[in-house]
């Protein structure tokens, strides 16, 4: 997920994952020594950061609905960190683990400088809403306004299985609903309007990234149940 500037929210701090990945400035300390070695499947490492291709609008993968982690395993902790170094490098606010290839129900997020991850997640939503400016980083360079549920109650596990709440509102709910759609196999272009979807797939059409080749999807690394594609 990508945003415009960040909005406040409310959240429990008592109910935030003790196994979260940093913030914002231990990411600059990390990013800011040197340069980065790409491999040819576009993944590169920074400074032991390791950063994968993000998939793009038109791979199948994005429309696939995720299978539920029941391995909480070395394997889901790799993913876990795959996801955060490769949000943090975007940079963007959420990323879920299909847009890397990996069709497993884990989401990270960075809101306010502070990171976290859920897995398994089950949402609980305000029936108040907000409008706001939303993007993505499966769609470069987009953004439109779309109505979210102002709050949300989050419900799932961290990475090593242990139960975990996220509440929040505004910035964090819309990151947090953004990147659950994803696990759904649901884009956040499918959430607007007929208008503006309909200009949404005008600037698809005509984007540079678009006529680019859908990347090829290799079997994952991690434990995917045969959902990777």
């Amino acid at each position: 997920m990508v945003v415009g500037p960040l909005l406040g929210r409310k959240r429990d701090q008592n109910h935030l994952s003790t196994s979260q990945l940093g913030g914002w400035d231990a990411w600059n300390a990390r990013a800011g020594w040197g340069g980065a070695d790409e491999a040819r499947d576009g993944t590169h490492t920074i400074l032991g950061m390791s950063v994968q291709q993000i998939r793009l609008f038109g791979d199948p993968i994005l429309r696939t609905r995720a299978s539920e982690v029941v391995d909480f395993d070395k394997e889901l902790r790799t993913l876990v960190t795959d996801l955060t170094d490769t949000m943090l490098d975007a940079p963007g606010a959420g990323l879920a683990a299909p847009q890397i290839g990996v069709g497993l129900r884990v989401f990270t997020w960075c809101v306010d400088g502070e990171v976290g991850h859920l897995v398994n997640p089950v949402l609980d939503l305000t029936e108040e809403e907000q409008d706001g400016e939303e993007g993505c980083l499966s769609f470069p360079g987009m953004r439109y306004d779309v109505r979210r549920a102002h709050g949300v109650v989050a419900t799932g596990q961290d990475m090593y299985g242990e139960p975990l709440t996220v509440s929040g509102s505004l910035m964090l709910a819309r990151a947090i609903q953004h990147e659950t759609d994803h696990l759904d196999g649901i884009l956040f272009i499918d959430r607007l309007d007929p208008e503006q979807r309909r200009e949404a797939m005008r600037v698809i059409r005509e984007a540079t990234w678009s006529g680019e080749p859908v990347p090829t999807v290799k079997i994952s690394p991690h434990a995917t149940f045969g959902r990777a594609r």
